[in-house]
């Protein structure tokens, strides 16, 4: 199985890298390499994510990420992020009345506010009647191509560190 990432612009897509699933998963990578691409605010994984006490808690935490799931489903994660959102972590886009747009994670609705936590991790809480409209997103808050725009190394990396968290 092979997936290809696209490069934004306006022009038709690149194509940057195929990965081959079975060549990545039997790929050895460096653990410790792993933890310094996680770390890195260059790679944005501790911008949105928290893996022993590092990072930000936007995205579903990862400390115990590598007794939850195989090489495999860590790959397709990263690589196909929309394939799987996790429970409570589904993003919304809410249009206020204002014209103002805020995206985030709904971390509770009453009959009178909204809490979002917002790409930013502030907690924001908008009063129901300043809301136009709410959209629950259909793909993950986590862009798409990331794992592509590490490279085959680092990913390979990235994925030998994780899957040591929680073991």
């Amino acid at each position: 199985m092979g997936f290809e990432a696209f490069i934004p612009s306006t022009s038709p897509p690149t194509i940057v890298e195929e990965f081959d699933l079975n060549k990545l998963i039997s790929s050895s990578g460096n653990i410790e390499a792993g933890r310094a691409v996680f770390q890195s605010l260059e790679h944005t994984c501790v911008n949105c994510h928290v893996a022993e006490n590092v990072g930000n808690d936007i995205g579903p935490g990862l400390s115990e990420i590598g007794k939850k799931l195989g090489k495999d489903a860590l790959f397709e994660a990263i690589l196909n992020p929309s394939s799987g959102i996790s429970f409570d972590y589904e993003g919304w886009n809410i249009t206020l009345n204002s014209g103002d747009e805020l995206t985030g994670i709904v971390l509770s609705k009453t009959e009178a506010q909204w809490t979002i936590k917002n790409l930013l991790g502030q907690t924001v809480e908008v009063p129901v009647e300043e809301i136009f409209e709410t959209q629950k997103m259909t793909t993950s808050l986590m862009p798409s191509g990331l794992g592509f725009l590490l490279g085959k190394d680092k990913l390979v990396d990235l994925v030998a560190y994780l899957s040591t968290l929680g073991k």
